[in-house]
C-alpha cells in the first residue's frame, strides 16, 4: 500500500497542470518535456524544439551528427539572404554558436557583426553525446537588425537547416532540407508524441496499480480471492494493451540519453511479460497439471511488476 501511494504521488508531480510557459534552460541538454513545440524536420536525422516567451524566442536543434549544425530563416532564393544560426561542439566540449546571414545563393554564412550588424543570441549552449549533436540558443523576436528576420508567431515562415560531418565550417553539408512551418506562440502544438504519451503513462501506471493489488490479494487468499484476483488482473491486463497500444502509434524522437533508448525496449518487454503471465493464469484453469503452471504464473507475475516498476521509473525520468 505504502509503494502505491508513493507512486500516485510521483504521478500527481508528473501530471500536474502547468502554469504559464517555461522558458527552456538553455544548458545545451535538450529534455524530454523541455519546449513547448517540436518538429521533425527529417525523422531520424534533425529536429527543431522552440518555445516563444514573451518577446524571446528559444531553439533547441537536435541533430544526428557530430560535426556543424545550422538553421537558417527566410531565405529569398536557394540561401541568399538567409539569417543564419550557425554552432558546433568542439572535441574539448566546448560549444560556439555565431549569428550569421547568407549573402549568396549558397553562402558565404558571414557574421552579422562582420556586415554591419550586432550578434543578438542572448544565450546559446551545446552538447555531442553517442552521435547526436542538441544546439540551444534564444534571441527576441524582433532584434531590430537588418541582418536578422522579424519572427511572427503564428505565421507562417521559410526554414532551411543542413548538417555537416565534422566541424570544419567550410566542408560542405552530408544532410540538408527545408520547410514551411507556422511557428506558434504559447499554444501547446506539438507533434502526436508529446499530445497523446500522458494518456499512455497513465494507463501503464492504473495498469501497474491494478497488477500489483491483484498479486497481493492471490497471496493472501481471502474470501473470493480467485474471482477477485481474475477480475482486477484482467482490467490490469487490458489497460496494458491500451497503453502499449498508444506508445505503438507515437513518434517517437531520440534525444541521445541512454534512458530515451532504454524505456522503449523495456515497455515492450513489459507488455509481452504481461501477455505471457496472462496466458498461464488462463491456463490454470483449463488444465490439470496446475502445480507446474502456477509456480510459472507466480515467477512471471513477480518478474513483470517488477520490470512494469522499473520501465515506469525510466519513463518518469524522461518527463523531468
Amino acid at each position: 500500500m505504502k509503494f502505491i501511494l508513493l507512486y500516485i504521488s510521483l504521478l500527481v508531480m508528473v501530471f500536474a497542470p502547468r502554469g504559464a510557459v517555461a522558458s527552456p534552460k538553455i544548458d545545451g541538454h535538450i529534455a524530454a518535456t523541455e519546449y513547448q513545440n517540436e518538429i521533425a524536420a527529417a525523422p531520424g536525422t534533425f529536429y527543431i524544439f522552440y518555445t516563444v516567451k514573451d518577446t524571446v524566442i528559444y531553439f533547441g536543434l537536435h541533430a544526428k551528427t557530430n560535426g556543424w549544425v545550422a538553421i537558417g530563416f527566410e531565405p529569398k532564393n536557394i540561401m541568399k539572404n538567409a539569417d543564419m544560426i550557425i554552432g558546433r561542439v568542439l572535441p574539448s566540449g566546448k560549444a560556439e554558436v555565431w549569428d550569421a546571414f547568407s549573402t549568396g545563393l549558397f553562402g558565404p554564412h558571414t557574421e552579422d557583426i562582420k556586415l554591419g550588424g550586432s550578434d543578438n543570441l542572448i544565450n546559446f549552449a551545446g552538447s555531442e553525446k553517442h552521435g547526436w549533436t542538441d544546439i540551444e540558443f534564444c534571441r527576441e523576436l524582433n532584434t531590430h537588425d537588418k541582418f536578422d528576420k522579424i519572427i511572427v508567431p503564428d505565421t507562417f515562415m521559410k526554414m532551411i537547416w543542413a548538417t555537416g560531418v565534422t566541424d570544419d565550417l567550410y566542408k560542405k553539408h552530408n544532410h540538408r532540407g527545408k520547410l514551411i512551418i507556422k511557428l506558434k506562440g504559447n499554444v501547446l502544438k506539438t507533434n502526436t508524441k508529446t499530445k497523446i504519451w500522458p494518456f499512455h503513462a497513465i494507463l501503464m501506471s492504473v495498469s501497474l496499480i491494478l497488477l500489483t493489488i491483484g498479486a497481493v490479494i492471490a497471496k493472501r487468499k481471502n474470501d473470493n480471492w480467485f474471482i477477485r484476483h481474475k477480475n482486477i488482473q484482467t482490467i490490469g491486463f487490458l489497460l496494458a494493451l491500451f497503453g502499449g497500444s498508444i506508445a505503438l502509434v507515437m513518434n517517437y524522437v531520440p534525444n541521445g540519453k541512454n534512458l530515451s533508448n532504454l524505456h522503449p525496449l523495456l515497455g515492450a518487454l513489459t507488455v509481452l511479460f504481461i501477455l505471457v503471465t496472462f496466458v498461464f493464469g488462463k491456463s490454470i484453469i483449463k488444465f490439470k497439471q496446475k502445480r507446474h503452471l502456477r509456480k510459472i504464473h507466480k515467477i512471471f507475475a513477480l518478474l513483470t511488476l517488477l520490470l512494469m516498476l522499473i520501465t515506469a521509473l525510466f519513463g518518469i525520468a524522461l518527463v523531468f
